[in-house]
């Protein structure tokens, strides 16, 4: 199982890093970016677009795979970092290359490597870190802001 999430952590750190440097390319420093589960927002200030999993392949130029990887990586480090660091305050995290970036609020930089952030992903499995439940996840809570219970 680990060599699964190595692989799709690896995928996660090249789409984001190819990320990054597509919104400072096409939308300017002070575009920004976050994910909703499944999608991507990219905020220009005075507009937001949203884009699915094959408009972010087909603008990043990567497998559709690939993406569903970034997304489902980080969800779990959105949702587990304070796990991985050990319950320290940070500021902020990336990545760098083939390493999670940590920046603490001492202004320190820890780095994590795929082989590091695997095994947290295999002892959190029960909780199903998968695109499909993303999607349901995605799915539910649409109906929900929409009035409709599934």
């Amino acid at each position: 199982m680990s060599d699964k999430y190595i692989a799709m952590i690896q995928d996660f750190f090249q789409v984001f890093e190819a990320l990054n440097q597509h919104v400072l390319d096409s939308h300017g420093e002070l575009a920004t970016w976050e994910t909703q589960l499944v999608r991507l927002d990219i905020n220009q200030g005075d507009k937001e677009k949203s884009y699915d999993v094959a408009q972010i392949a087909g603008m990043l130029n990567f497998s559709e795979d690939a993406v569903k990887s970034f997304l489902v990586i980080y969800s779990f480090l959105s949702n587990n970092l304070y796990d991985l660091i050990g319950n320290r305050e940070y500021e902020d995290w990336g990545t760098d290359g083939d390493s999670l970036q940590v920046e603490y609020s001492d202004l320190t930089i820890e780095s994590f490597y795929a082989d590091q952030i695997a095994p947290l992903m295999e002892r959190r499995v029960y909780f199903e870190w998968t695109f499909d439940a993303l999607q349901r996840s995605y799915d539910e809570m649409m109906a929900i802001s929409h009035g409709r219970i599934a």
